[in-house]
């Protein structure tokens, strides 16, 4: 599919968020959406030669946990690389995810030792994944439908490469910052 075909194939999709107005007046901006933030700016990424890729903007060399690690070094692991989601990964393939809400929600609020307690007992085990050749679009539009700010990216063989988020989509140009699509 070309740039502009894929473009024009963004524009028709449904983006969350329409106008949240108070009873009787019209002068209430709309509260920001993160989809439809992050969609205008997919639309107006650089496209050359096709559609933008998951492998051109996620982040790379993730940190991961494993299932029997321990809540207190993962929650360490999490804190030092200042983040709130780990992928938890076997022979290198994602069967989960941890976030620090799973550590206080499902682990500290039932009582369970953090420092006995492994990964596994409270990790979220659906992940929400996407290959690292899939279009940005696509990927978006995963988020969207499914309520989610993050994907698993792996590559064909289902190996993880890394993770794409809203916050990769906002490092995009905003729509109306953008040039032309260009083609080869």
């Amino acid at each position: 599919m070309g740039g502009a075909q894929a473009i024009a194939s963004w524009q028709q999709i449904r983006i969350l968020g329409t106008s949240r107005r108070a009873p009787g007046s019209e002068h209430v901006h709309p509260a920001p959406d993160p989809f439809e933030r992050a969609a205008r700016r997919v639309l107006a990424a650089p496209v050359v030669g096709g559609t933008m890729r998951v492998g051109d903007v996620m982040t790379r060399g993730v940190e991961t946990t494993t299932p029997g690690a321990t809540l207190q070094a993962t929650a360490l692991k999490m804190r030092e690389s200042g983040v709130g989601m780990l992928p938890v990964v076997e022979d290198g393939r994602p069967i989960g995810i941890i976030t620090d809400r799973d550590i206080t929600v499902r682990a500290t609020a039932n009582g369970l030792d953090p420092t006995s307690s492994c990964v596994g007992d409270v990790m979220t085990r659906q992940v929400f994944s996407c290959i690292d050749e899939e279009s940005v679009d696509a990927a978006s539009g995963q988020m969207e439908q499914r309520g989610v700010r993050r994907l698993v990216v792996v590559d064909r063989y289902q190996r993880m490469v890394g993770v794409i988020t809203l916050d990769d989509l906002s490092s995009l140009p905003l729509e109306d910052e953008a040039g032309p699509v260009v083609e080869d």
